[in-house]
């Protein structure tokens, strides 16, 4: 799993106005999701954002992101 960085809604209010609102994604929890330029997935919960970096874009690369990303970290999630 790559690096996550965490921040508070207190130090950022709202996601930076060049990232898009979008569907896809795995929720774990959050209200909203975002996307921007080169991977950058943000989360969206009650009190801070979570970001970080897809090596593979799902909006460009869907089935390298499935195989690549998302079935190894649904797989960590259970063992």
């Amino acid at each position: 799993m790559g690096l996550k960085l965490v921040i508070d809604k207190s130090v950022m209010l709202n996601p930076p106005p060049w990232v898009e609102k979008t569907i896809i994604g795995f929720p774990m929890g959050s209200i909203s999701q975002y996307r921007g330029k080169n991977g950058l997935h943000i989360r969206e919960y009650e009190d801070r954002f979570e970001l970080h970096i897809d090596a593979f874009d799902p909006r460009y690369h869907p089935f390298l992101h499935l195989a690549l990303e998302f079935v190894p970290t649904v797989i960590r999630s259970i063992i």
